[in-house]
């Protein structure tokens, strides 16, 4: 179970193995590029499953998959109406850096609305095994209603390394064109005599259709289907 996360993030990283350190205060205040009176939210983070927190880095590779659960507890002492979110990104390319590539949705439950005053529980979940390849960051942020444009502070991240990049599918290889059926003909002809006889010719079918031209004689020949 993690401690509580506190104010005034500051996020460093550490070496090439991209560690986070992060320190947040209980409460934080936003400001807003349309000059409205900050937001005051009170939030602690807690995990299960994970020993990491909110801030942080994991490589897959080294560590193994694992399923990460958060729970933010949440009190909107205003002003306004807001709500959290949470959703992940993925890169093909491995490593320790942010990415806001290709988002997708991520588990979410518990309380995703508050009014001025409310107070709740947002739970949000990620299963490593969801790739294996390249990076993840799954990110959470609040939302303050009040703007008329999308505005977000964000108060989680994870960065998540699979360790390996990922590789370009496979080109498709060009079907070798199938070689045209050459017919070779059974033929079956009885000893030469000057009497009437008959020659037996036959081919094998292709798809139930044959065509087939005889000539039994000079100067005289039939079709036969």
């Amino acid at each position: 179970m993690l401690s509580n996360v506190k104010k005034n993030k500051s996020i460093y990283t550490l070496g090439i193995a991209g560690v986070i350190v992060v320190s947040v205060l209980l409460t934080i205040n936003f400001a807003g590029a349309e000059s409205l009176a900050p937001q005051n939210i009170s939030y602690s983070i807690s995990s299960s499953g994970s020993p990491f927190p909110a801030f942080s880095y994991y490589n897959v590779k080294q560590s193994g998959d694992t399923s990460f659960n958060w729970s933010a507890t949440i009190t909107n002492n205003g002003p306004g109406d807001m709500h959290p979110i949470a959703m992940g990104f993925h890169s093909d390319m491995a490593g320790n850096s942010p990415t806001i590539e290709h988002g997708f949705s991520i588990d979410k439950s518990g309380k995703d609305d508050y009014a001025e005053g409310e107070s709740g529980t947002f739970n949000f979940s990620f299963n490593t095994n969801k790739y294996d390849c390249g990076r993840v960051q799954v990110d959470g942020g609040f939302i303050d209603e009040r703007y008329s444009t999308y505005h977000d502070t964000n108060f989680f991240a994870i960065l998540i390394d699979y360790g390996v990049d990922c590789t370009s599918p496979a080109s498709i290889p060009t079907p070798t064109p199938t070689p045209t059926q050459v017919l070779t003909p059974i033929i079956s002809v009885p000893t030469c005599s000057n009497v009437d006889y008959v020659a037996q010719i036959s081919y094998p079918s292709v798809n139930n259709n044959i065509r087939i031209f005889l000539r039994p004689q000079r100067g005289t020949r039939f079709l036969m289907d």
